[in-house]
């Protein structure tokens, strides 16, 4: 199909500066065509030829009369280069650390100990930062990866056993319970970090 249409484009850069840009549809190159349903769907290969410069900016493409879309648009270098004297990260996810203070998931108290291990490793790879997802509460579905909020923690990293009010008769007993301290046993030897069984 020959389409008379074009791709207009118009960028706003992180600047303020602004470039515009069209292609003809019939010139851009199909890159996926889906005739599944009955009708073909196009899915075309676009370049606008703008200066795209370091940043942030705001791509909004128009296609009249059928859509109009605006999306950011992020250009960066090819590689990162290190400023003199900086090296590089020796990053850990707390929720998989065990210990046998925890109940599968890592608590806050274990971030201590996993630093000293992680200096001492960063010492023979020349690395001068370590780094951790933040604690952040875990939403549904509860894996980590989910999207999550700053404004709530995620209690599951909260150390029990430091709580003040566990030092009550009643909570320590709870504690000591041996059905809980298997179920948290069990989490503890698991290959894989069980969330929601964490939770119970």
């Amino acid at each position: 199909m020959s389409w008379p249409e074009a791709c207009a484009g118009t960028l706003v850069r992180e600047d303020g500066t602004t470039a515009e840009g069209a292609l003809a549809l019939r010139d851009a190159p199909v890159v996926v065509a889906d005739a599944s349903s009955g009708t073909t769907f196009d899915t075309r290969c676009i370049a606008l030829d703008v200066e795209v410069p370091l940043g942030v900016h705001e791509l909004t493409l128009n296609v009249d009369p059928y859509a109009r879309a605006t999306v950011h648009l992020m250009s960066s270098r090819e590689r990162a280069f290190a400023p003199a004297g900086a090296h590089g990260a020796f990053p850990f996810s707390l929720y998989t650390l065990r210990s046998e203070r925890n109940l599968g998931i890592a608590t806050s108290p274990t971030c201590a100990p996993s630093a000293r291990c992680s200096a001492s490793a960063a010492r023979r790879t020349s690395a001068s930062t370590r780094c951790t997802r933040p604690i952040a509460a875990i939403p549904k579905p509860r894996v980590p990866y989910s999207p999550s909020s700053r404004r709530w923690l995620n209690w599951l990293a909260i150390a029990v056993d430091e709580v003040p009010e566990v030092r009550a008769a009643a909570a320590a007993a709870l504690l000591a319970d041996p059905p809980l301290r298997a179920h948290a046993s069990r989490l503890r030897a698991a290959g894989l970090v069980d969330i929601p069984a964490s939770q119970r």
